[in-house]
């Protein structure tokens, strides 16, 4: 047994290839194909991946806060006012007023961070 036939044998799947030309362009093409696909979209994972890192502090301040659930609860608020009927400027009045007093828990909240700095 020669060289070549000697690592036909050990590799059987080049081997494979060499007996199925056309298989083995068309899988060749596709690997290229998907090989690029992937390299254009590193960049873009990457870039999520430390966006999602970024935000990652905030989102923990957030759950600690129960910052969630408040946005529900507003979210459903809103959408019961709207279905209420009511007039735009009444509508718009209850709104202001709502985020008041989100300002004013946001102020105590973060009155109660500074304290515990201390």
């Amino acid at each position: 047994m020669n060289f070549w036939e000697r690592w036909l044998n050990e590799h059987p799947i080049v081997g494979f290839f060499l007996n199925h030309p056309i298989l083995g362009i068309v899988s060749l093409i596709i690997l290229i194909s998907l090989t690029g696909y992937l390299l254009q979209q590193l960049p873009r994972v990457i870039v999520s991946f430390l966006w999602w890192l970024l935000r990652l502090p905030w989102w923990l301040v957030g759950l600690f806060f129960n910052r969630q659930e408040g946005e529900k609860e507003m979210g459903k608020t809103i959408g019961e006012m709207a279905a209420g009927g009511e007039s735009q400027q009444e509508l718009m009045k209850r709104i202001i007023k709502k985020l008041e007093e989100i300002e004013e828990k946001q102020v105590k909240i973060l009155e109660a961070v500074l304290r515990e700095k201390k």
